[in-house]
């Protein structure tokens, strides 16, 4: 319901928006576009892949300079910094939902999950809003800082027919960075990104299930990693006349176990786009996301690990390819002027998981930004 809800929303600030972003003169509009997250969740394990990529790439603001110039989706963190003295406010939203088991390469049924656990997975799915305030510092340095909020709802079945609809929300994990331009030319900008999460999100989430009053819920339910996590990021922007691409290599890096003796493995992402101006202020987008982690060591000692495979540490970590089409405009005169909107929505064209996990369906990520 709150998917619709914001999907309903968003379609009428992008059909206030459009007009003044391809109108009467679209000469006049800048590409000076940037995207945010978005998305997923900091555990690292692919099915919550919103949490983790929870900040957005930012982009200079001043119409015609170069820096905005350069282009990266909404789905692309730490990608571009803002101009010094200026501040930067967005507004983020990403859903991911997952339908059906996956194990391996292929899906599994709920009968062949209870043959080992106790409760098979039906559906999950995680909402993120994300605010992020950002600081121009001098021409090749700025600051952010991010806050997510996260709403995660699961249902699974027993085999006796008891159904368990599970649901979370609160906090993540806060995040603070800065980001660093190490290159920049008419035609190829270098970025790195250096950011860190505090553990700020809850890991000790709980709820009563067909099998225990309050009982502590899977990992995937849980707001946060409990650990200090770093966000290092290598950027690669390039642009010729219309044209844009892109790559950045990201990873997560953890520090330490958490009170419950567990950690989240390290995990890595890649990203590579290309993206089309169709006219100054709008451009189309595809982005690849290749994403790979390990899954948990240790494991938390008030789970039990046969109740689900959300509750067995060695079910989790994989390795998934999505694609991403995107659109992304600036609007540069009207009563919307100086705000950006950022749109992608994506699918798994690859998935392998270490156990049997949520098989993802789709991801949206939606952005608003005003740079001032």
């Amino acid at each position: 319901m709150r998917f619709w809800i914001f999907f309903t929303f968003s379609i009428v600030i992008f059909s206030t928006g459009l007009p003044y972003a391809c109108g009467q003169n679209p000469a006049q509009y800048t590409n000076d576009l940037s995207g945010q997250l978005a998305a997923t969740e900091n555990s690292g394990e692919p099915l919550d892949t919103l949490q983790d990529r929870e900040v957005t790439s930012v982009g200079g603001s001043q119409s015609g300079g170069q820096s905005s110039q350069f282009f990266a989706p909404v789905g692309v963190r730490g990608a571009q910094s803002i101009n010094p003295g200026q501040w930067l406010t967005s507004f983020t939203y990403g859903h991911l939902s997952a339908d059906g088991i996956l194990d391996g390469s292929g899906s599994e049924s709920m009968e062949q999950v209870w043959k080992k656990y106790m409760m098979a997975p039906e559906t999950m799915d995680v909402d993120s809003y994300t605010l992020c305030i950002m600081r121009g510092l001098t021409e090749n340095f700025s600051v952010m800082a991010m806050i997510p909020y996260y709403f995660k709802d699961m249902v699974m079945l027993s085999a006796k027919g008891k159904v368990f609809a599970g649901d979370t929300n609160g906090l993540g994990d806060v995040q603070v960075a800065g980001l660093y331009t190490l290159y920049e030319s008419e035609v190829n900008k270098v970025v790195f990104y250096g950011g860190f999460s505090a553990p700020t999100g809850s890991i000790d989430e709980r709820g009563d299930t067909p099998l225990k009053a309050n009982a502590k819920l899977p990992y995937v339910l849980q707001l946060g990693s409990g650990t200090p996590d770093l966000y290092p990021e290598l950027t690669y922007m390039g642009k010729w006349e219309k044209v844009r691409w892109g790559g950045q290599a990201m990873g997560i890096v953890r520090i330490g176990y958490n009170w419950d003796d567990y950690r989240y493995s390290n995990a890595y992402e890649l990203n590579g786009w290309g993206g089309y101006q169709l006219f100054d202020g709008v451009l189309l987008s595809l982005r690849l996301d290749w994403q790979d982690c390990s899954g948990i060591n240790g494991a938390d000692p008030a789970m039990n690990p046969m109740m689900a495979p959300g509750t067995n540490p060695a079910t989790f970590g994989g390795n998934r390819l999505f694609i991403f089409p995107g659109l992304t405009w600036n609007i540069n005169q009207g009563p919307l002027k100086g705000n950006k909107f950022l749109m992608e929505g994506g699918v798994p064209v690859y998935q392998y998981t270490n156990g049997p996990q949520g098989d993802i369906s789709f991801v949206v990520l939606a952005g608003w930004k005003w740079v001032f």
